[in-house]
């Protein structure tokens, strides 16, 4: 079976053995109409967890960790809207 994998800025094509091997492909899904909305709605309504404002308690400090270049992460857009979401927290924490 040959699969085309996506690599780098083109494809890579591998050839794997029929048995043993499933390809799972992404299913495409419509963007959101808001995406900062959506983030604070995950934020705010976690699956099988608490919301993040409620894991924050008086006088904690806060990290924000976030991926680098290597990954396709909109961290431009991220980080704003979570700070605007982490308002509450001193800077200074």
């Amino acid at each position: 079976m040959t699969v085309n994998f996506a690599y780098g800025q083109g494809h890579l094509l591998v050839e794997l053995p029929e048995d043993g091997t499933t390809v799972i492909e992404p299913s495409h899904q419509p963007p959101v109409a808001d995406e900062r909305a959506a983030v604070f709605a995950a934020l705010d309504q976690p699956i099988h967890a608490r919301p993040l404002r409620n894991w924050i308690k008086p006088g904690q400090k806060v990290c924000i960790l976030f991926t680098d270049i290597t990954r396709a992460t909109p961290n431009h857009r991220l980080i704003p809207w979570l700070l605007d979401y982490l308002a509450f927290v001193r800077a200074s924490r």
